[in-house]
């Protein structure tokens, strides 16, 4: 279905540099190439096309004068008489001339020894995606005028057809993270180990999820603006600017003669373990005049100031978040008059340019070793995840659509993506004990 390549060299390149020949002072660094082959649904969606599948997408005033509603399962096909002619059907269709995506990787670190105890580095990495796949949503309603200059509000540049939705490589991304981490082991003989880290990041694209945005309520299918990708770079979905890191291991030594005692008291082990890390970004959306499938942007007639609150609503564990204030919800396409295509205005937000809440969590875990025999150890291990039941607070991704909502949400403790194939977790602590034989 799409072009053949026979070009696609991966390249690597990679160096390690003994600084001071002790062995104690590395510099390493390296570059390469990466390719991601075109892989599921992006292609395999093509199953639903004609003459396979007749999936229907109505739309009332431009498909169907009206839409009842129904409980038939048919909907509107439904009737148990005489014919009915199926309506345009949608379209998944592959740009024959779809690229490879791949990206540019390139890293380097310095790593020092300082003691024989304690280690330290500092490092850099970097990514530049390009040729991402996207998804397109093509021959909407309205699309005929608008593009060609003739028909109606309603009409599609395809007739023949609904929504078509092509694949194609509109993406890019770019990635940058700085990290420093320090180790110490064994620390006076005492068997504490304790490592630390810190990585500041910063990730950019257009497109973090192929199909669509991960954390928005508008519903949005791939690009906002198919015809101006640049239009939606921005911070990725994922990008988390700051990132902590402490964790800790000590073997508490015992060297008692009893055999009872040492039976009793050695071998015990405590184990620590604390991350927190900023929170991710978010977009707020105005559904006000979406005629069709797409939402763009929260517009404001002025610079947006974000206020940022955790005032409780009249459930207990939901806050309000960020105060929307007051969006300019007028945007209409001048011909169409709904919001759905643009260029939309310059005072629209950008891309996840809001902040979510942050994070922050400690684990713990507690371990005894049983000497069986000098092959066989037994080891009684009591975790616990989340030990101080610490509630963190989430987005609430649906709830962030100016057109319904003076607010954008948080709960606390309970994450739900908003994706149908994603499960709910919660902030809870959770116990776990467990026996294991090493030999």
């Amino acid at each position: 279905m799409w072009n053949k390549k026979y070009n696609l060299f991966a390249p690597r390149v990679g160096f390690a540099w003994d600084v001071f020949g002790d062995g104690k002072t590395s510099f390493r660094g390296g570059y390469g190439i990466g390719y991601t082959p075109n892989f599921g649904n992006i292609t395999f969606n093509v199953i639903q096309n004609p003459p396979n599948y007749g999936v229907v997408a109505l739309t009332a005033g431009a498909d169907v004068p009206t839409i009842p509603i129904t409980t038939n399962n048919s909907g509107p096909l439904a009737g148990n008489s005489g014919t009915k002619a199926l309506g345009r059907v949608t379209l998944r269709a592959v740009d024959p001339y779809i690229k490879t995506a791949y990206a540019h990787l390139w890293s380097a670190s310095l790593e020092r020894q300082f003691t024989n105890e304690f280690f330290g580095s500092i490092s850099y990495t970097g990514s530049k995606g390009q040729n991402l796949y996207t998804i397109n949503r093509l021959n909407i309603p309205g699309s005929k005028i608008i593009y060609a200059g003739t028909g109606g509000t309603f009409d599609r540049i395809n007739d023949q057809y609904s929504y078509v939705n092509f694949r194609t490589n509109g993406g890019f991304s770019n990635y940058n993270a700085l990290s420093a981490r320090a180790e110490m082991r064994n620390f006076r003989r005492q068997g504490i180990t304790l490592r630390t880290s810190y990585t500041w990041s910063h990730a950019l694209d257009n497109l973090s999820n192929t199909f669509s945005e991960t954390n928005i309520g508008s519903g949005n299918l791939g690009l906002l603006d198919p015809l101006n990708p640049r239009l939606d770079k921005g911070s990725a979905d994922f990008d988390t600017r700051h990132r902590f890191t402490l964790a800790g291991i000590w073997e508490i030594p015992y060297a008692g003669r009893n055999a009872i005692s040492k039976a009793a008291l050695g071998g015990w082990t405590v184990i620590p373990n604390l991350s927190a890390r900023t929170g991710t970004p978010f977009s707020l959306w105005d559904c006000s005049n979406a005629g069709f499938i797409l939402c763009p942007r929260a517009m404001y007639n002025q610079p947006f100031q974000a206020s940022y609150t955790q005032t409780p609503t009249a459930n207990p564990n939901q806050f309000n978040y960020l105060n929307v204030g007051t969006p300019n919800s007028s945007y209409g396409h001048p011909i169409v008059g709904v919001s759905d295509f643009g260029p939309f205005p310059s005072s629209m937000t950008g891309r996840n340019v809001f902040s979510g809440p942050g994070f922050w969590n400690v684990d713990f875990a507690v371990h005894k070793n049983f000497t069986i025999t000098e092959r066989y150890k037994l080891q009684f291990r009591a975790e616990a995840y989340n030990i101080f039941n610490h509630s963190n607070l989430y987005l609430v991704g649906t709830n962030t659509d100016v057109s319904a909502t003076r607010f954008a949400t948080a709960v606390r403790g309970v994450r739900a993506d908003n994706n149908a194939y994603s499960s709910v977790s919660t902030d809870n602590r959770n116990l776990q004990l467990a026996l294991k034989l090493i030999f």
